[in-house]
């Protein structure tokens, strides 16, 4: 039998698809490393208000003028307490995901995913506070303050009135920041949901 005989009854065993190793760049990594990076920021923010509990250091404890504000906050510490608590968890848990994600773990996409859903809903307990337990508190609080700051510059000024008030604009841009702050907190939650249900990220993944 000729070789070429040989060839045709005898063909070399088929090989199936070679397997694509693990892409250690691109979205995952990325996310990664800004999930590390994010949360790991947001955590040391959140444990400076877990010791600080909102209270003024420094020679600012020490003025008498503050007496109203350490009295605000004492009143709302538990909410604040309780809302800087649940950030830290969640920061310290998105630093560790990042860490699988650079690793490109399926588990840790998996994780990432269950992480945004409950970012979101932390982040409505958050809303849910500020509206029903702590600005309810501030605001009288701060438009106190301010009244009483407006009538010092008043006597200062020879009875001179600013001309809009004063304490509004204040209460309205507190009140404006924290959702802007709840805003900006929801894009890393919104960018999990989209980039890791991409196949290209799902196909380079691994155990």
């Amino acid at each position: 039998m000729s070789d070429a005989d040989a060839a045709v009854h005898n063909p070399p065993p088929a090989q199936g698809p070679t397997a694509r190793p693990p892409d250690h760049s691109g979205t995952a990594k990325t996310i990664g490393i800004l999930s590390i990076v994010f949360g790991g920021l947001v955590a040391l923010s959140d444990l400076f208000e877990l010791l600080v509990g909102g209270r003024p250091i420094g020679p600012a404890a020490r003025d008498v003028n503050v007496a109203p504000i350490l009295e605000m906050t004492r009143r709302i510490q538990p909410f604040t307490q309780t809302r800087a608590g649940l950030m830290f968890f969640m920061s310290l848990s998105l630093a560790l995901i990042g860490i699988g994600l650079i690793k490109h773990r399926e588990s840790a996409r998996k994780a990432a995913l269950v992480w945004a859903l409950a970012g979101f809903a932390v982040l409505g307990i958050r809303a849910w506070l500020w509206e029903t337990k702590i600005w309810p508190t501030m605001e009288p609080a701060m438009r106190e303050m301010m009244k009483l700051t407006m009538e010092r510059a008043e006597r200062a000024s020879g009875g001179q009135k600013p001309p809009f008030d004063i304490a509004t604009l204040v209460s309205t841009m507190a009140h404006a920041g924290e959702y802007i702050n709840l805003g900006f907190l929801a894009i890393f939650p919104a960018l999990l949901l989209i980039l890791m249900n991409l196949s290209a990220v799902k196909e380079r993944m691994h155990r």
